[in-house]
């Protein structure tokens, strides 16, 4: 990835992310994407 590609995710996340809130829904939803399970502190791990 070159600089130009690296800054353009950058604007683009921000865009998608303007506040702390949505930041946190955003990087959920690409860590489900990927394969991760959300893990729940009522449910044994």
């Amino acid at each position: 990835m070159d600089k130009s590609q690296f800054n353009q995710s950058l604007i683009d996340f921000l865009n998608a992310a303007p506040t702390p809130f949505h930041a946190v829904q955003v990087m959920a939803d690409k860590l489900l994407d990927a394969g991760f399970k959300e893990l729940h502190e009522e449910n044994q791990w």
